[in-house]
């Protein structure tokens, strides 16, 4: 896996501090993270009516990507420049890509998703040294729960940490699951914190055997509950 990863939070406050760099190489497809380091630098970087470019391989031609990254035009307008799937990326096309990321441009802000967080081979290695990488991955829940406060704030949703506490071992798989249970309580229950509780009670659904649990386990070397998970 590659070394020296920032963690979401060191992405975000750098964000927020208007510190961005030109190339981004995100590992790992927890999309909340994804999403929310996305907004930040858009709302930094982009006007009220600009959208982010999206080129997903595979879908989008390669040739497409190099030649906006190589266009100039006669206006500095930044640009915010997202690839996915760029694992998939040709090897004809790598030695161009690398040399980009080495001299970009200053008005394009280049970001390359690489949802696999052990990905690696040369031209990986070769992005990562000249990015700012971020660690994707879905979080453990002690800092999944930080992370689900922190929009519940942000969003003005009043939740305790015992309502948390059960969204986690219900939906944790990823941050994105649990969000959007956090959305779904809160329209159901018009924001009234005393319904909240007695709804999560009848939800009888959830997820079994779930992954996150059992990876969870073994990474606190708990033997009794990754049986049982």
């Amino acid at each position: 896996m590659i070394k020296n990863l920032l963690t979401p939070g060191q992405a975000l406050r750098r964000v927020v501090s208007k510190e961005i760099a030109p190339i981004h190489a995100f590992f790992g497809q927890d999309y909340f993270f994804q999403d929310l380091i996305f907004d930040g630098i858009s709302d930094v970087v982009l006007s009220k009516d600009e959208k982010k470019d999206i080129f997903i391989v595979g879908v989008d031609k390669e040739e497409e990507l190099l030649n906006r990254l190589n266009s100039n035009s006669l206006f500095s307008n930044q640009s915010i420049i997202v690839v996915k799937n760029a694992k998939k990326i040709k090897s004809k096309f790598h030695s161009e890509l690398i040399d980009y990321c080495k001299n970009p441009s200053s008005d394009n802000f280049l970001i390359f998703v690489f949802d696999d967080p052990y990905s690696t081979n040369k031209f990986i290695d070769s992005i990562a040294s000249v990015s700012t990488c971020v660690d994707m991955r879905t979080p453990f829940p002690n800092k999944m729960k930080e992370w689900v406060k922190y929009y519940s704030k942000k969003n003005n949703f009043d939740l305790s940490d015992s309502i948390i506490n059960k969204l986690i071992d219900n939906y944790g798989d990823n941050i994105n699951n649990v969000i959007n249970e956090v959305d779904k309580l809160y329209l159901h229950s018009s924001g009234k914190i005393n319904e909240i509780d007695s709804i999560i009670e009848s939800n009888t659904y959830k997820k079994e055997s779930q992954v996150w649990k059992l990876l969870d386990s073994i990474g606190r070397k708990n033997t009794s509950d990754s049986l049982t998970t």
